[in-house]
């Protein structure tokens, strides 16, 4: 079943069909947004409570959303589920600040991807200097992080950042900006630059 006629059907909002297509939407949509909110909250369980609320909220307003013209359905539909997750994130860290640094973030980052073992020493290296990068993007403030993570990652636009994370175009800039010279001052310090 093709991508347009699952969210038809998740929109209908009736019986078992609309169900099953909701439950297959969700599912194509989690490895993504797990993977972000565990490096944007730098926190595994807070992560899950935070993907789990943020599930709510699609399955709850499925019928609100609308596709970006010009956009990819999948894109788009990814995109609305990060501003959720995005929001989603502040409402928890307004209930109770970060307490633990994360852990084993690089894993998360390609959960979309196929990981091997490195099979040469530069491809051992590069991975040392990842997770040394990924120790830093830690280490940035929250609205900086989340901008770094979308550009990067995810490779949205500055005007799809802004609409995700609740800001102007010229403020997700901004924050990149702040983010990228914070980085490359903490990998100087490292020595991993």
């Amino acid at each position: 079943m093709g991508l347009d006629v699952l969210l038809e059907t998740a929109q209908s909002g009736s019986g078992n069909a609309a169900r099953a297509a909701l439950s297959d939407l969700v599912s194509r949509l989690y490895p993504s947004l797990i993977g972000y909110l565990v490096n944007l909250t730098s926190d595994r369980e807070t992560a899950k409570d935070a993907c789990q609320e943020t599930m709510v909220r699609i399955v709850t307003s499925i019928s609100k959303f609308a596709p970006r013209p010009g956009t990819g359905l999948m894109a788009s539909l990814r995109a609305w589920a990060f501003a959720i997750a995005t929001n989603v994130c502040r409402d928890l860290s307004r209930k109770s600040p970060r307490t633990r640094p994360l852990a084993d973030v690089g894993e998360d980052l390609e959960s979309d991807r196929t990981r091997q073992a490195p099979a040469t020493e530069d491809e051992a290296l590069s991975g040392i200097a990842r997770d040394s990068l990924m120790s830093a993007v830690d280490r940035l403030p929250r609205e900086q992080r989340g901008v770094f993570l979308l550009k990067a990652y995810y490779g949205y636009s500055y005007r799809e950042i802004g609409r995700i994370v609740g800001c102007p175009e010229g403020t997700a800039k901004s924050r990149l900006h702040h983010a990228v010279l914070a980085l490359r001052e903490e990998m100087k310090r490292r020595g991993t630059q």
